[in-house]
């Protein structure tokens, strides 16, 4: 085999070097390029998150609000006359933003409920926390959730007092939204967050648990310390923010997280990281690409002119 000639080699060193080159300036461009790509996105799912949680905490506080009057509007002698209570309340607005409306008497039990179910009245709930800590403080409150007495369905309850004339708690009106289902709270677990993306909610404590999950079937339960070492440590720490993290099914995703102001639960997003980049990859795509012709075009626009200058030199040789 013949061996290459002196203006081969150098057109070809020329040529390998030129491709080199514009090899590397891609590689650390397109790096830049991503590290970029996922400030940016880190930066919008924060504004998403902390505007999504402004608005449930708008939610949460009208909805414990109207609660609220509704209760300081009804004649507390109501409480004794069951049929004129359900009469009283089938003209409120409360019907339509709660999936169901309880009223208790000042020992705990149900002596109205609307829509009306069987067996439900005449229930006592007067172990339950929430419904203490009415009693003692006299002010309404947002429960944790838990699951209904008579359901047994995971819930969300808003309670308000019913004040007699003297300031005694003469009964307990309550507001009840279903976790599984698409109320003014419970829409937000089919809302999605690009394709893919989806939001869910955690109590904040020792043992957090799900409020709200696109998987129903995780209401309630605790969430696993495994799942996700990033959002675990986040979570002890009581903190919030964003961040790129892999859970236990080794999905990577754009994990957000925003405490609540009117509950102490913690709102969070997931966006998976194949989804968030897809536009970036896009654009990756086409820069590999056009990156690839040029540096066959400069290798060979480089190593025609290396031959061209160098003919003098060999025709003297």
């Amino acid at each position: 085999m013949k061996p290459l000639g002196i203006k081969a080699k150098v057109a070809l060193a020329t040529s390998l070097t030129s491709i080199a080159m514009i090899a590397l300036v891609t590689m650390i461009q397109v790096q830049h390029m991503r590290d970029d790509f996922t400030k940016v996105l880190l930066s919008q799912q924060s504004s998403l998150i902390s505007r999504t949680a402004a608005e449930l905490d708008d939610k949460l506080g009208m909805l414990l609000q109207i609660v609220t009057l509704t209760a300081r509007q009804q004649p507390p002698e109501l409480i004794a006359q069951p049929a004129q209570l359900r009469e009283y309340y089938s003209r409120r607005s409360m019907l339509v933003l709660f999936d169901d409306v309880l009223v208790l008497d000042a020992h705990g039990a149900v002596v109205a409920d609307m829509p009306e179910v069987a067996g439900r009245a005449g229930i006592n709930v007067a172990e339950r926390e929430y419904f203490q800590t009415v009693l003692r403080t006299r002010q309404p409150m947002i429960t944790e959730p838990m699951l209904g007495k008579s359901s047994g369905m995971p819930i969300v309850q808003m309670a308000a007092p019913v004040l007699a004339a003297d300031g005694q708690v003469a009964g307990v009106v309550i507001g009840v939204l279903r976790l599984y289902k698409d109320n003014l709270l419970g829409r937000l677990r089919s809302e999605k967050i690009g394709k893919s993306g989806y939001y869910f909610i955690l109590t904040r404590g020792a043992e957090p648990r799900y409020v709200l999950h696109p998987d129903t079937s995780r209401l309630l339960q605790p969430r696993k310390p495994n799942a996700n070492l990033t959002t675990t440590q986040l979570l002890k720490d009581d903190g919030e923010g964003s961040m790129v993290s892999t859970n236990s099914r080794g999905v990577t995703a754009v994990n957000s997280f925003k405490r609540l102001k009117s509950v102490n639960w913690l709102l969070a997003a997931s966006l998976p990281l194949d989804d968030a980049f897809e536009p970036f990859d896009g654009v990756l795509y086409r820069l590999v690409l056009w990156s690839i012709l040029a540096s066959l075009l400069a290798a060979a626009v480089l190593g025609w002119v290396t031959v061209r200058l160098l003919s003098p030199l060999v025709r003297l040789r």
